[in-house]
C-alpha cells in the first residue's frame, strides 16, 4: 500500500510520483500509470468518501523495461493521509 499525503495533478506537483508517496513495505515502483478513484459504495453511482479518497493505479517494478504491452504491470491502492474531515 501506499500513502500519499496531498492529492494534486500539475507538472511540478504531481498527483503520484515516486518523490511523493511512501509505501508501507519496500517500494515496489517508481513508475505510476492510469488508474481509478475507489468508490465508496457498490451500486451504479460514484460515491467518493472525501474524508479518504483511495485510488487504484497501474505500477510496475523499476527494473523491468522493453515493449510496453510485455511490461510486468502490478495494480496497487493510493490512499489519502492528510484528510482534514
Amino acid at each position: 500500500m501506499i500513502r500519499r499525503n496531498k492529492f494534486s495533478a500539475t507538472e511540478s506537483s504531481p498527483f503520484a510520483r515516486s518523490n511523493n508517496v511512501t509505501f508501507s513495505g519496500p517500494a515496489w515502483t517508481r513508475h505510476f500509470s492510469h488508474g481509478e478513484l475507489i468508490r465508496a459504495g457498490d451500486d451504479q453511482t460514484v460515491p467518493l468518501n472525501p474524508c479518504q479518497l483511495r485510488f487504484l493505479y497501474q505500477g510496475m517494478d523499476p527494473d523491468a523495461g522493453g515493449d510496453y504491452l510485455s511490461l510486468p504491470w502490478r495494480m496497487g491502492p493510493l490512499t489519502q493521509t492528510n484528510s482534514t474531515c
